[in-house]
C-alpha cells in the first residue's frame, strides 16, 4: 500500500516557522517549543509506526478502531523522566514549564493534533526493575517531533521541536522532513515468525502455590482481593513483524483500544479492554472490568457462560470492588459523578467481561494525569486494601510488571487526553516476547481455574504474534 504522503512544497516553508520560534526564544532568553499542525493526505498509521521501530526510532500508536481516531508519534523532541511515587505531578509540572511561551499554529485544532505527550507509566516505582524493562522508566512521556492524528476520516500532520536563539532552524526542518520521508518508505518484512516455542518464566506449580496462599490469607481476611500476574517468554524462529501484530490486534480486537510504545529495538504493545480514563472537554469517562469467564463455541453456550458471570457471588463482589473504587477517586477530582447500578457483559473475541461506565464532570483546578494518579492502581489490577495488596504482589509475585498493568496513553496541551490500563500485551524485542497475564484473587479463588484463566489472557498476544 502506497502510504508516502507530500506535506511541504520546500524546506524553507518549515524552516520560517522555525526561525519565528527561535526569535521568540531570542527575546525570552529561554529555549521554547515549537509546534505546527496542517491537514494532510491520510496515510497508514501502522506502516508509519512500523517503520519507525525498524528504524529504531522512539515510537508511539494509540488507536480504538470502531472509534476512528488513531495517534502516531515518531521520534523525540523533548522526553519527561520521572521516578518515584511523585512521578504524576512531576511530569505535569514539567510539562507546563515546557508549555509556557510556547509557538503552536494549530488552525484546526482538533482533539488530540498539536503538541502532545504520549508514553506511560510502571505499574509499581518501588518495585526494584530489572534488565527487561530498559528504557522504560516509572515515567515517560515523550513529545515526538513527527505526530500525525487521524480523526473522523481526516490526518493532521504536528511538527515539534526544542528550540533556542542558537538553534540552526534549517537543520531543524529538514530533520522533521527527512524523518517523515524516511517513515513513509514501505516496511520491508515480508516473513512470518515461524513456529513458536513457549518458556514460562515461573513454574505453574509454583505460581499456583502463590495463589492457593493468597486466597487462604484473603478467606482469614487478611486483604480482600489481591491480583496476582505471571509472565511467559516466546521465541520464533524469525524476527516478530511489529507492524503485522498490530494489524491482527485491531482486526481482532476492533472495540479495544490498541498501543504500543517503542524504544530501540524493544517495543511494548497490546490490545486492552480497559479505558483508565478518557477527558475531553471537561467529560470525564472510565470504566470498572472485572470479573471474567470465556466465550462460549455456540450462541446458547456464550449467553449461558454470560449468565454464569452475572449471576457469580465471587465475581459480583470482586467487580464491586472495583466499582466503589473508582467511584471513590472520581469524587475527589469531579464536580459530578454519574455509575449505573447494575454491571453489562463486555464481550470480546475469547473472553467476556463484567463492565460498569462511570462518567463524571472535572472540577475546573484538575487534569488529566491527577486523575490517573487517583485510579492508579486500580483493584482489578492490584488489590484491596490498596496498600497491603501492592505490598504482597511485591512480596509474592515474583515478577517485575515493569509497565504493564500500568497507565499508558496520551495528553494534550489543555491536559486533556486519554490513558488505558496496559493489558493484554506483551514486551517484543527481536525473535523474542514476553507475555504478561493476572487474576484477580479473592478467597474461594481456584488456583487451576486461575492459571487457565491466565492463559486464556495471554492467547490475545499469542494469536497475535502467530499470525503476525
Amino acid at each position: 500500500m502506497a502510504i508516502a504522503t507530500e506535506i511541504f512544497t520546500s524546506t524553507s516553508e518549515l524552516e520560517n516557522i522555525f526561525s519565528t520560534g527561535a526569535r521568540q526564544a531570542a527575546e525570552l532568553g529561554k529555549a521554547i517549543l515549537v509546534s505546527y499542525t496542517v491537514p494532510i493526505d491520510a496515510a497508514n498509521p501502522i506502516e508509519l509506526f512500523g517503520r519507525a521501530h525498524q528504524l529504531n526510532q522512539t515510537a508511539f500508536y494509540w488507536a480504538r478502531p470502531d472509534s476512528n481516531f488513531t495517534l502516531v508519534g515518531a521520534g523525540s523532541a523533548f522526553e519527561i523522566i520521572t521516578e518515584g511515587e511523585s512521578r504524576f505531578e512531576t511530569a505535569a509540572h514539567e510539562w507546563r514549564e515546557l508549555l509556557q511561551d510556547a509557538l503552536i499554529l494549530n488552525e484546526d485544532d482538533v482533539w488530540g493534533s498539536g503538541p502532545a505527550l504520549m508514553g506511560g507509566y510502571s505499574f509499581d516505582p518501588l518495585y526494584k526493575r530489572s534488565s527487561l524493562w530498559e528504557g522504560y522508566p516509572d515515567g515517560l512521556l515523550i513529545l515526538p517531533k513527527v505526530q500525525l492524528t487521524f480523526s473522523d476520516n481526516r490526518c493532521y500532520f504536528t511538527a515539534n521541536v526544542h528550540l533556542n536563539a542558537d538553534t540552526d532552524t534549517w537543520d531543524k526542518a529538514e530533520e522533521i522532513i527527512q524523518l517523515y520521508n524516511a517513515l513513509v518508505q514501505p516496511a520491508h518484512l515480508d516473513y512470518e515468525p515461524g513456529r513458536l516455542a513457549f518458556e514460562e518464566l515461573l513454574p505453574a506449580r509454583t505460581w499456583k502455590n502463590i495463589v492457593e496462599t493468597t486466597a487462604e490469607d484473603i478467606a482469614k481476611g487478611k486483604f480482600k482481593k489481591v491480583v496476582l500476574a505471571r509472565a511467559a517468554r516466546v521465541t520464533a524462529e524469525n524476527k516478530i513483524d511489529v507492524a503485522r501484530m498490530l494489524c491482527r490486534l485491531e482486526a481482532s480486537y476492533p472495540t479495544a483500544i490498541t498501543y504500543a510504545v517503542s524504544r530501540g529495538e524493544q517495543c511494548f504493545a497490546g490490545a486492552t479492554p480497559e479505558r483508565l480514563v478518557r477527558l475531553q472537554g471537561g467529560l470525564v469517562q472510565t470504566m470498572a472490568l472485572a470479573g471474567s469467564i470465556a466465550r462460549g463455541a455456540t450462541s446458547e453456550k456464550d449467553n449461558r457462560l454470560g449468565d454464569s458471570l452475572m449471576n457469580s457471588g465471587k465475581d459480583r463482589s470482586e467487580h464491586a470492588i472495583v466499582v466503589g473504587m473508582i467511584k471513590d477517586a472520581f469524587e475527589k477530582v469531579c464536580s459530578e459523578v454519574n455509575v449505573p447500578e447494575t454491571p453489562q457483559l463486555l464481550k470480546l473475541k475469547n473472553v467476556q467481561h463484567l463492565l460498569t461506565p462511570v462518567i463524571g464532570r472535572l472540577a475546573a483546578d484538575k487534569s488529566i494525569l491527577q486523575l490517573v494518579e487517583q485510579l492508579h492502581p486500580t483493584p482489578a489490577v492490584g488489590g484491596l486494601p490498596g496498600r497491603e495488596a501492592i505490598a504482597a504482589i511485591r512480596e509474592r509475585e515474583q515478577l517485575d510488571r515493569g509497565w504493564y498493568a500500568a497507565p499508558v496513553g496520551w495528553l494534550d496541551r489543555r491536559f486533556e487526553g486519554e490513558f488505558a490500563v496496559a493489558l493484554r500485551c506483551a514486551l517484543v524485542k527481536g525473535k523474542a516476547a514476553t507475555l504478561f497475564a493476572g487474576c484477580g484473587i479473592m478467597g474461594d479463588s481456584n488456583p487451576d481455574s486461575e492459571y487457565a484463566e491466565s492463559n486464556l489472557k495471554m492467547r490475545v498476544m499469542l494469536s497475535a504474534i502467530e499470525n503476525s
